[in-house]
């Protein structure tokens, strides 16, 4: 498992301890990426997911070969990183 330095984001947000949250991003298989992600019975196949639990977050995306290109590795990656610090944001 890699672990983020988010250290950098909670300085430049001015704010040293309130609202830090640990980052850690895990570079799974499509199987373990589906089976992580999705909700039993989900049909839906996802490109990566975010699991929060209180100040700690944990992104699962493929490996970078798992996309159609470094663009869409990139997007999920930051779309995933977005979960860990503002939840739900898209629902």
């Amino acid at each position: 498992m890699r672990a983020f330095a988010v250290l950098s984001l909670v300085a430049f947000s001015g704010c040293a301890s309130d609202g830090a949250v640990r980052v850690f991003w895990e570079k799974v298989d499509d199987a373990k990426l589906q089976r992580v992600c999705n909700a039993p019975g989900d049909l839906v196949r996802v490109n990566g997911c975010a699991k929060v639990a209180g100040d700690m977050c944990i992104i699962y995306t493929r490996a970078e070969g798992g996309y159609s290109g470094q663009f869409d590795y990139h997007q999920t990656l930051g779309h995933e990183l977005r979960h860990c610090f503002e939840g739900a944001w898209h629902k």
